[in-house]
């Protein structure tokens, strides 16, 4: 990676008023979530509710303002205006995503949300 913005980052939405633990994800972890993403059925359904304090999700930023967001079975793709969401029933993607984390950045209570 040449710069800052080709590095894929991965986030944990879990802090109220206090920035969000981020980290770098390794080029092997992102193939390993591309591949998920592509084997993802499409989720039409209205999105789950999030909660108003803890756990809240979990994201990949990558290149070219691309984002996934992970929560509750559903991962959503953003780009600009385009958004597509698909199942990910057995949480595959997020625990993948969350487990990239350097040992330490995420609080220890963090697995029992998923």
């Amino acid at each position: 990676m040449s710069s800052s913005d080709e590095a894929w980052m991965g986030c944990a939405d879990i802090f109220s008023g206090r920035p969000n633990p981020c980290w770098v994800i390794e080029e092997r972890v992102v193939a390993s979530l591309m591949d998920l993403w592509n084997r993802m059925e499409g989720h039409s359904e209205p999105f789950p509710n999030r909660a108003v304090l803890g756990y809240r999700g979990c994201h990949l930023k990558g290149p070219r303002n691309r984002t996934w967001f992970a929560y509750h079975g559903v991962v959503t793709f953003i780009q600009n205006e385009l958004s597509e969401s698909r199942h990910d029933r057995e949480r595959l993607f997020e625990q993948t995503l969350l487990a990239s984390a350097p040992k330490g950045i995420l609080p220890p209570p963090l697995p029992r949300f998923l």
